[in-house]
């Protein structure tokens, strides 16, 4: 069979930034993906009949524009346009946020000099927090109490243990100390949270505005690539293949081959074993360590660790087809290619997660959406949709999806008047059906719960935080490690990083 210096599995985005960092500074490299459609949780699917769209998530804004420019993605055609911005539409009224910070702290000024002062203020807060997480971002997290720690230096600088205080509390207190208006503090939280599975009143949530505030800087400021998500996977594949790597399509990877304390290669479910020196798992924890390896094998303390890891399958996937645009009452139609988010209220957001956990679907669910055209004048209203059980009680049974979709066409309706009899057709992908089809442990898109207990070094654990695993030559560099799903395309980037630093290649991390 044959041999490659690195072997990665999956070829969803952040596999494919890996194998194209290694095959670009000359490693020989394979991408092992059983299935035909690439791009993992953004793999285009018949989301519905006739129309072709990425089949769970659509915030393609995510992708680290910085990624792009350092594999070249503009040699194979990629390139950028920026988003219109973001809309809220909440029981309070709806915040139209531009695509450009100034525009907006002006548009917040002139409704309230208060809220303007107060939003300028927190902003600048959470810059401070940014300069010091943005370049983690983008490498291997460092513990705060090392030499190099981060956060010792900002515990240093005036206030800063204060500032690590505040970040502690939840995202509606902290926002409710330093707002007026409830349709700020709203937006603000929603922005924040967006697919993490978490509540805005949850003690830590804060942490997350201003990790948003860092990731924005990496992000390119709302930059997304021009032709989607399709046109993204294309251009990684040919920046790989460009490499000289190879994509092994339709196989699949039964177990990671471990000797002696390193890795050998990959057995597949054929039979067959490709031999390698390294292996790269897209996969999320779990499933890389409790599928693909032999748990008995690893430390009792590691896997017990592994098992504790906390995934949260609370968003699920509904997929509509309209004849027509869509036309949200009071909206700039410019807002209608950024994100739309439909809130119910931050309380019943928190009461509806509750709810979630013992199997209760939300009749007035928190809508996170993208609008697009599609083939024969159609256009797809895409929707994750928050606060919804991993499995309902009694099941997903026909009269749990019908009602789940139901739910989520009575929120568009109040948003946009006559949207509801546009619809010709409609899809739901419950989180059980996230992992059942995609393999996602607990149906969580993230690759698993954005806690504090497991954000930076403690991401996926403490004892593996830096991309390399227990198994001399194994690397992780999907969702589950730093920095996680909400930047997927830069955990691939950082785990590739990290090895090539390491053979002394081009390409390692920065200085």
């Amino acid at each position: 069979m044959a041999s490659f210096d690195a072997l990665i599995l999956g070829a969803s985005l952040d596999g494919l930034v890996a194998g194209a960092f290694l095959a670009q500074a000359g490693l020989k490299c394979a991408i092992i993906e059983r299935s035909e459609m690439l791009g993992g949780t953004f793999r285009d699917g018949d989301v519905v009949p006739e129309v072709r769209a990425p089949a769970l998530r659509h915030d393609i804004e995510s992708f680290p524009a910085d990624v792009s420019a350092q594999l070249g993605l503009s040699r194979y055609g990629l390139s950028f346009v920026r988003s219109p911005g973001s809309v809220s539409i909440t029981p309070a009224g709806m915040f139209l946020a531009p695509n450009d910070i100034d525009a907006t702290l002006h548009a917040v000024t002139e409704g309230s000099k208060r809220d303007g002062e107060a939003l300028a203020a927190m902003l600048a807060e959470f810059e401070r927090l940014a300069q010091i997480l943005r370049p983690a971002l983008s490498e291997a997290p460092v513990h705060p109490f090392s030499n190099k720690g981060a956060a010792l230096r900002l515990l240093r600088t005036g206030g800063g243990i204060d500032l690590i205080d505040s970040l502690a509390a939840s995202a509606s207190d902290y926002l409710e100390q330093r707002l007026e208006s409830p349709t700020l503090r709203e937006h603000l939280a929603l922005e924040a949270l967006a697919l993490t599975g978490l509540s805005p009143n949850e003690r830590g949530t804060a942490f997350l505005l201003a990790f948003a505030t860092a990731r924005r800087r990496l992000l390119g400021q709302g930059l997304k690539p021009e032709g989607g998500a399709k046109a993204l996977i294309d251009a990684l594949l040919q920046a790989f293949a460009g490499g000289g790597g190879e994509l092994l399509t339709g196989r699949d990877a039964l177990t990671i081959v471990v000797r002696g304390g390193r890795v050998r290669g990959v057995a597949l479910t054929t039979g067959d074993t490709i031999h390698s020196r390294y292996v790269f798992s897209s996969l999320d924890l779990r499933r890389t360590f409790l599928t693909l390896l032999d748990a008995a094998s690893l430390p009792p303390p590691l896997a017990e660790g592994v098992r504790r890891y906390r995934t949260r399958g609370h968003i699920a996937k509904v997929a509509l087809a309209l004849e027509g645009q869509p036309s949200f009452t009071d909206m700039p139609r410019d807002f209608l290619g950024g994100q739309i988010m439909i809130s119910p209220g931050m309380n019943t957001i928190a009461t509806q997660l509750r709810e979630a956990r013992e199997g209760m679907v939300p009749v007035r669910p928190w809508l996170d959406i993208r609008v697009a055209g599609a083939a024969n004048k159609r256009n797809l209203v895409s929707v994750l949709v928050h606060g919804v059980p991993y499995q309902p009680n009694g099941g997903w049974t026909t009269g749990r999806q019908e009602e789940l979709i139901g739910g989520v066409l009575h929120m568009l309706e109040e948003a946009a008047p006559g949207l509801a009899a546009k619809v010709t057709s409609a899809r739901l992908a419950s989180p059980q059906d996230f992992e059942t089809e995609y393999r996602l442990s607990g149906g969580d898109l993230m690759g698993g719960a954005y806690i504090p207990s497991q954000l930076l070094w403690n991401r996926p654990l403490p004892e593996v935080s830096e991309y390399a695993m227990p198994a001399e030559g194994l690397y992780l560099c999907g969702g589950s490690v730093h920095p996680g799903g909400m930047m997927p395309g830069q955990n691939g980037a950082n785990a590739a990083r990290t090895l090539l630093t390491k053979l002394g290649k081009p390409g390692g991390t920065r200085g």
